[in-house]
């Protein structure tokens, strides 16, 4: 996915979730979205899971572990919080090419659910280490 369509996909989450969160959450992000354009996060795309999970395991040898985990269906991300509160996500693509990701967002799975799904960080690293594909990590183990 390219950034454009990963920044409208998220723009379209982010509306899309100032809608039902409730209490403070959904208040701060519906301030958010009303404001002028500013920053709410960084997003950095590496290419393969070997990537995110070599990612996840620096950080944490250096003791700076993720707040959040979701496999958004196209996406699966870690959220991190930088020493200024803000929030970085790595992200990796979970198809490979836009045809198989168009084909995705075709089956209405991102329309039933538009956040994704928490997913056991440390489970991911252990499927990944006993050699299972990386598209039936992200695809399928994660994405349930």
């Amino acid at each position: 996915m390219r950034r454009r369509e990963a920044h409208v996909h998220t723009t379209r989450l982010a509306t899309s979730l100032a809608g039902v969160l409730e209490g403070e959450a959904g208040r701060r992000l519906t301030q958010l979205l009303a404001q002028k354009p500013a920053v709410v996060h960084f997003a950095y795309a590496v290419e393969n899971l070997e990537d995110l999970v070599n990612a996840y395991l620096r950080l944490e040898h250096e003791g700076i572990v993720p707040h959040s985990c979701i496999n958004h269906g196209f996406t699966t991300s870690l959220y991190y919080h930088d020493p200024d509160g803000n929030e970085v996500e790595l992200q990796v693509d979970n198809y490979k090419t836009r045809e198989s990701m168009d084909a995705w967002f075709r089956t209405g799975a991102f329309d039933r659910n538009f956040v994704g799904f928490p997913f056991d960080l440390k489970q991911m690293v252990s499927l990944y280490r006993k050699g299972i594909a990386e598209d039936e990590i992200l695809q399928q183990e994660l994405y349930k």
